[in-house]
């Protein structure tokens, strides 16, 4: 999906917004809101959010990189905000998660 394809690619970028995927697919604001929301049941904003925290999972289980380093490549500006929002939708801290994919328990 376009959508999807434009997200990853700007995961990086903390001012990515759904203004920005709106112009990036050709879409008025509220065209894409009703396309998403009909489509997956999300806003954008959670849509987009989803995404990144996928991403986070990925890199927490193929890598040693620091939590504070996933946050921001991810474009979370804020490395507290990002383990608030990856706890809620997961149940488990970041760091926990790490450890847990990773085999090491406490």
């Amino acid at each position: 999906d376009n959508a999807i394809r434009i997200i990853e690619e700007y995961l990086p970028e903390t001012k990515f917004d759904i203004n920005l995927l709106a112009e990036n697919l050709h879409m008025s604001k509220s065209s894409l809101y009703r396309k998403i929301k009909t489509m997956t049941g999300l806003s954008p904003i959670e849509f987009i959010r989803n995404i990144r925290l996928k991403h986070a999972c990925r890199m927490l289980k193929d890598s040693s990189i620091s939590i504070s380093e996933v946050a921001y490549s991810l474009g979370f500006s804020d490395p507290h905000y990002f383990a608030t929002y990856f706890k809620n939708e997961f149940n488990v801290t970041p760091s926990e998660y790490q450890r847990q994919s990773q085999g090491v328990k406490n």
